[in-house]
């Protein structure tokens, strides 16, 4: 149990050294939580999730795993010749990281992911997180990228088109840090230089232009993925949105809720989702949909991440061996 004592450590650091972000974050996000349910009527909303489609709720839930079982894929292309960890354990990662990110501020979930496959591994946690770094600017790109599609698609107003550009010149601009690490990056021994070379290693599969590509398409699908399942809740609920809709509403929440501030996203990805949908013809069912999607996003993934990452430190790190295999 040494390893879940050392995870523990860098966690209690990490809030220590981010406290007042954390705080501030949360407190923000719980403030447009409560502006939402100011502007709602909660009559109204209870309502429309009484007569929800359950068979709709239950298969958009099923599949959002898809999801995170596609971001796995890409996890792995981006390892590479790194380490090579079985997908099936880059899943259970990905959805504890999802879980611990929708209870804990700070998108600590990021931070555990990188130190556990790190520890159990033996490969020095830059060079792992900087494989997550990656994962993330693919992110950033793809949903900006589909937001300007849904866009074009469904006339959005104006100012979804300038979230979409400034998203997608932060995410270019980080993309373009990570290729000056590439190619310019200095190596050393000691101190930075060290540094920059774990990092230098995790960003490898950034300059291989046919992982970059696979890397690229397996983010595009997945985020397509997760904009069906806000396709699945507004069929349960009865939405009349064009299937476009959906990528706009879907890329506007999640870049909201890119934004670290209270656990799961709560208030940031509600609002940026209500006023999203009610703009495309939602009307007064936004509300209802916003929060009810934010549901089925937040408490599977967060039941199923939790009792994951419990088995993963009981039965695997327990073991107390790199190779996670017992002495029978």
């Amino acid at each position: 149990m040494a390893l879940v004592g050392r995870v523990r450590t860098v966690l209690r650091l990490t809030r220590q050294r981010t406290r007042w972000w954390n705080w501030a974050g949360s407190l923000l996000g719980l403030g447009l939580l409560g502006l939402i349910i100011a502007r709602s009527d909660p009559a109204s909303v209870w309502a429309a999730w009484q007569g929800a489609s359950p068979a709709w709720l239950a298969g958009a839930a099923v599949f959002y795993f898809l999801a995170p079982w596609l971001r796995a894929w890409r996890w792995r292309l981006l390892l590479g010749s790194l380490l090579r960890p079985d997908r099936s354990e880059l899943f259970g990662l990905t959805i504890a990281c999802y879980a611990l990110n929708n209870l804990i501020p700070g998108r600590a979930g990021e931070l555990v992911r990188v130190i556990l496959l790190s520890l159990r591994h033996g490969v020095p946690w830059p060079t792992v997180g900087a494989t997550a770094a990656a994962e993330r600017v693919l992110d950033g790109l793809s949903l900006a990228g589909l937001l300007l599609v849904g866009i074009g698609l469904t006339g959005f107003p104006e100012w979804g088109l300038l979230a979409g550009l400034l998203g997608a010149g932060v995410f270019l601009g980080t993309l373009a840090v990570a290729w000056l690490v590439l190619r310019f990056g200095p190596e050393g021994p000691t101190g930075p230089s060290r540094l920059v070379g774990h990092v230098r290693r995790g960003l490898g599969g950034l300059g291989r232009p046919k992982v970059l590509a696979a890397a690229g398409g397996l983010t595009l699908v997945s985020w397509v993925v997760e904009a069906g399942v806000f396709f699945g809740v507004g069929q349960a609920l009865g939405l009349d949105l064009r299937p476009a809709a959906y990528l706009v509403v879907a890329s506007v929440g999640n870049l909201a809720w890119a934004v670290p501030l209270a656990p799961g996203g709560a208030g940031s990805f509600d609002l940026a989702v209500r006023e999203a949908a009610a703009v495309l013809g939602a009307g007064p069912a936004a509300a209802a949909f916003g929060l009810l999607v934010h549901l089925v996003l937040w408490l599977p993934v967060t039941v199923t991440g939790i009792i994951w990452l419990g088995w993963y430190a009981a039965i695997v790190l327990a073991e107390g061996r790199p190779d996670g295999r017992g002495s029978g």
